[in-house]
């Protein structure tokens, strides 16, 4: 939820003293956890944390409205775990196979994404995907930053190609009207090859960049993965 919890950019600041304002509304906990049943019903999913801390009002109330949507029938079939965020990071390590989905409030998905990056090669290798729920509007992309330190042919286009992915399952997944049954099969497809190849690409480790301990390029990256698509399709 990019306009709730922390980054609001509500504070109060003196040369002796900082104050951070937090919102938490029901209307977008609602929207947000929503979003995150039906995603991961959607996907055939099964278990889904909802994290909070108890020592945080916000989260009181996002915990609330978070058990009065999970009550939903059409939700009876996904296994819904209401933990707080220390517990999640113990079980995030000791049994990260059974862990399908997660949804919290703004901050605290902030650490855990990059912190869970780092179990697939760091946030080079981290998509992000930007939901208005109001308009359907997506903006899929990087979960990193610029990287301006790094020359443009040393940087890792895994994020990019995933969030690419990403962004073509979406529109497959796409039931407004805008795209015909054809064009989102087509999506659907490309989105599968791209997860493939780049799957296999990674996991062979060969051409890796600096990040993941090789000497690559972007570029070759980029054609590594082409040519594994090009035997997939």
């Amino acid at each position: 939820q990019n306009n709730e919890g922390f980054y609001i950019g509500e504070d109060k600041s003196t040369d002796t003293e900082s104050i951070n304002f937090r919102r938490i509304t029901r209307q977008m906990s609602e929207n947000i956890v929503k979003y995150a049943l039906d995603d991961t019903l959607a996907r055939n999913k099964k278990v889904l944390y909802v994290l909070y801390s108890p020592n945080l009002k916000g989260d009181e109330l996002f915990l609330s409205v978070a058990k009065e949507i999970a009550a939903d029938d059409k939700y009876k079939a996904l296994d819904i775990r209401f933990t707080t965020i220390k517990d999640y990071c113990k079980d995030s390590v000791t049994k990260p196979t059974e862990i399908d989905a997660v949804v919290g409030t703004n901050l605290t998905m902030d650490f855990l994404t990059d912190a869970e990056a780092s179990k697939i090669g760091g946030i080079g290798m981290m998509p992000s995907f930007n939901y208005t729920l109001s308009t359907g509007t997506v903006i899929s992309e990087p979960g990193h930053g610029t990287a301006p330190d790094l020359q443009p042919n040393q940087i890792n286009p895994g994020a990019s190609m995933w969030a690419m992915a990403a962004l073509l399952e979406h529109m497959g997944n796409d039931n407004s009207g805008r795209l015909d049954e054809s064009q989102r099969q087509t999506c659907l497809k490309a989105s599968e090859l791209m997860y493939e190849a780049t799957t296999q690409f990674y996991a062979a480790g060969e051409g890796l960049t600096g990040d993941l301990g090789g000497n690559g390029s972007t570029t070759g990256v980029g054609e590594g993965i082409k040519k594994i698509m090009a035997t997939l399709s």
